[in-house]
């Protein structure tokens, strides 16, 4: 298996390939609505308005051209159904929760819309002295080494807590451009 194959894991997992929803955009601006003479396939400057035109999948597998105001949206769909996901390939599978952070980990890191992590306890009696110190704490994932680095310690190495490890990541800062 390859690097990014490792990294990403298997892309089914992310978009059921067998019932792939039939790519419907039409070649119209979402902004001028004028018609542009051919169908975007990335992001692209309108002829007409000059703003720029996103072309984006939704968690339905729907492609889209959307609007720079639509993206936030959008990577807010896609954070929602990942956990959704997760939480079903949980009940389905009884996978524990370390592989589960690692595949939201691989996830908002393919998304190519989280540039960062941040790291959350479960603020209780019963976070160990470790997790504490690690909470609200930030980390990049812009270059292989971080996201190696977050992907290690997806679970907190040195936890003291004896049913293991319960702190849980999210997407802090994310870009859109």
């Amino acid at each position: 298996m390859t690097f990014l194959g490792k990294l990403f894991g298997n892309k089914q997992d992310s978009i059921d390939t067998h019932n792939k929803p039939k790519d419907e955009r039409r070649a119209e601006c979402p902004y001028c609505h004028k018609i542009l003479s051919k169908i975007p396939r990335a992001k692209t400057k309108c002829s007409h308005c000059g703003m720029f035109i996103f072309v984006r999948t939704r968690p339905s597998g729907h492609k889209e051209l959307v609007t720079e105001d639509d993206l936030p949206r959008i990577a807010k769909e896609w954070a929602s159904e990942m956990l959704k996901r997760d939480s079903q390939k949980q009940k389905e599978t009884g996978i524990e929760t370390l592989h589960l952070a690692r595949n939201n980990i691989r996830g908002w890191v393919g998304s190519n819309v989280v540039r960062s992590l941040k790291l959350y306890t479960a603020e209780d009696e019963k976070v160990c002295k470790l997790c504490r110190r690690m909470h609200g704490k930030i980390f990049p994932i812009q270059t292989t080494e971080q996201i190696d680095f977050v992907m290690n310690n997806a679970h907190i190495k040195g936890c003291e807590n004896p049913n293991g490890c319960r702190c849980y990541w999210r997407p802090e800062e994310i870009s859109i451009g």
